[in-house]
């Protein structure tokens, strides 16, 4: 599946959808002045002649524009803060990276072992504790402040494989670009809505402007009642028109998001490796009495974003988002006969569940266990219990610094010894995601301290400026100090010499042999099809210079990004082993141009022993 051609289609939608409602936008400031066109008419009474008076427009459009473009614009600057912010309007509560109950315990490992095998950094997990319903979304303005929200239905109603299942699904918004299309939506959604609350304000304010005490003569009365008449009908033309406007607003809002969600559900599968997680799931809110329901009185706001429809109603299949369940669940499994059972969503208790979980230990959850037991007696340092607290998380990152002073990675702080490159790579996203709910200004002070490690370092290698490019670009957004990098190139010949660089530098940890490095540039830089060009002496090259082309290949679309990472790939399998370190740089990699971690062909990676013993 091409997550890559994905993400510029989402944000080719993203342009149509801006048209869309521009021209929504468009007919309501032209309903409004219509309107005052009506009324100016109107009250001349005798005289009143229709005809365009367009030295209005600029008055209408500014009494329409602006309050709408102040709600889009202050709804935009809240979202940005992140995923959590959504969740939080809907009463979500964050869960800590420690959390000891078992059905938090377990949405934590879940999505971490689901993040991992899609590429991604670790996101915030929520729960929305009074939604009864079987229900979930991803929200953020890029991958770096996602966040996973889920119902309490969702989270004790489903099986473990099931909850697998709707996380993939989740996870492939954020793959897929789709999350800064639903903020988009859910900005301009607010401003054409502000029209309606404007009016609702105005029609309720103009009963207080009757009847107020005395008042001195009859020509002043008459005035005052003409200004209130004047502001009722205001608030009823803003009432009309905000409905027309939000009318088509939720008409968009539904279109532009069904065909995303079987995109999402083949996704969760390619994730998951399992069809029935996600097709049971689907299958238990079928036959659940509160199905995917929320309650939430903000829940339209988020209705795209949802893992099911939310809402519930004559209207609902009119205005909904998502496509009919039975559909979805054929397209999972072709032989469905329509079975479903309120029975099939009875809650999983605690002690089944514990044993369910026991018998299937996978991912993360197999990882610890792992770790636990080859931990040796007296070390005191639990490195995956640190890099999930978020008050430890720091120490964690600065460690995993230090441990990759050298390049062959054996340089490790106590207790890190035990774990390989791609473990260590495990152990930076569960840190980054815990060190994301600390305050801006402790998040600050972190990014400082790894700065300030790395580069008063004399040996800064190439792969510790990847590894503080990862940690800039998650901490840099939850601080504040950094902004998602913006889509400025499109086309490949603009970042030519940025992408030179980039594979230079790959082609050099493939093979040890300069002809070898040659070829291997000369394979990778091939694939992208940009015309010949020579491999570059990395020894000569600051790492620096790197980092600038890596910043600058993260402003191409995302299809160009998603070459350049193959082409890396290419690169380092050149020699046909790939070894942990290489895998390793390659996930950093992927992580500062914002992409999924790459697939590769040449087998688990292995550790530099085996390849130098042959085995």
């Amino acid at each position: 599946m091409d997550f890559f051609a994905a993400q510029d289609e989402a944000r080719e939608r993203s342009g149509r959808l801006l048209w869309l409602f521009a021209l929504a936008v468009t007919s309501v400031v032209l309903s409004v002045h219509v309107a005052a066109e009506l009324f100016l008419g109107w009250s001349g009474h005798a005289e009143f002649e229709f005809h365009p008076h367009w030295d209005l427009l600029p008055w209408t459009a500014g009494v329409t524009l602006v309050p709408m473009g102040i709600v889009a614009l202050t709804k935009w600057a809240a979202l940005s803060g992140g995923g959590g912010a959504v969740a939080e309007a809907l009463g979500g509560r964050r869960l800590a990276p420690d959390a000891s109950d078992f059905h938090e315990r377990q949405l934590l490992n879940v999505v971490e072992e689901v993040s991992i095998a899609a590429g991604l950094r670790v996101p915030e997990v929520w729960i929305l504790d009074e939604e009864p319903g079987i229900n979930a979304f991803a929200a953020g303005a890029d991958p770096s402040c996602a966040a996973i929200a889920v119902s309490r239905g969702c989270l004790e109603r489903l099986s473990r494989d099931e909850l697998q299942g709707v996380v993939g699904h989740e996870c492939s918004h954020i793959l897929n670009g789709d999350m800064r299309l639903n903020f988009h939506t859910m900005a301009w959604i607010a401003g054409i809505a502000a029209l309606f609350v404007l009016g609702q304000v105005l029609v309720r304010l103009t009963p207080h402007f009757f009847g107020g005490g005395n008042r001195s003569g009859s020509r002043k009365k008459q005035e005052e009642n003409g200004l209130v008449f004047l502001l009722l009908v205001a608030g009823l033309v803003l009432l009309i028109a905000g409905s027309v406007g939000a009318f088509f607003a939720r008409l968009i809002q539904a279109a532009i998001s069904r065909q995303r969600e079987f995109l999402a559900d083949a996704s969760a599968v390619q994730f998951t490796r399992n069809p029935e997680g996600i097709c049971n799931a689907l299958k238990k809110i079928g036959g659940y009495v509160d199905g995917s329901r929320l309650h939430s009185v903000r829940s339209t706001e988020v209705a795209h974003m949802l893992f099911c429809d939310g809402a519930a109603g004559f209207f609902s299949s009119f205005f909904a988002t998502h496509p009919p369940l039975s559909e979805r669940i054929h397209r999972l499994e072709p032989a469905w006969q329509g079975a479903v059972s309120d029975a099939s969503a009875q809650a999983l208790e605690p002690e089944v569940a514990e044993e369910t979980h026991d018998n299937a230990l996978t991912g993360t959850d197999a990882f610890e266990s792992q770790r636990t037991a080859s931990a040796p007696a007296g070390s005191g340092v639990d490195w995956m219990a640190l890099a999930r607290n978020a008050e430890t998380s720091g120490r964690v990152l600065l460690g995993l610094l230090e441990a990759f002073e050298e390049e062959s990675g054996f340089d490790a702080p106590s207790g890190l010894v035990l774990y390989n490159t791609l473990e260590r790579m495990t152990l930076l996203d569960l840190a980054l995601s815990a060190a994301r709910q600390l305050p801006k200004a402790q998040v600050r002070k972190l990014l400082e301290d790894c700065e300030q490690q790395v580069i008063a370092d004399e040996s800064y290698n190439l792969f510790e400026m990847m590894l503080l490019q990862s940690i800039r670009r998650h901490l840099g957004v939850a601080s504040g100090t950094r902004a998602p990098a913006a889509v400025c190139y499109a086309d490949g010949m603009s970042l030519r010499g940025a992408f030179q660089v980039v594979l230079s530098a790959m082609a050099v940890l493939g093979t040890d042999h300069e002809a070898n490095r040659d070829a291997s540039f000369a394979t990778a830089w091939g694939a992208l099809g940009l015309g010949e060009a020579p491999r570059l002496d990395v020894a000569q090259i600051p790492v620096s210079v790197i980092e600038g082309a890596l910043f600058e290949c993260e402003k191409g679309t995302a299809v160009l990004r998603g070459a350049l990472l193959r082409s890396c790939v290419l690169a380092v399998e050149m020699d046909g082993v790939m070894t942990e370190l290489e895998a390793a740089l390659l996930r950093a990699v992927a992580d500062a141009l914002g992409l999924p971690a790459p697939d590769w062909k040449t087998g688990s990676p292995r550790s530099v022993e085996e390849v130098n013993s042959g085995h």
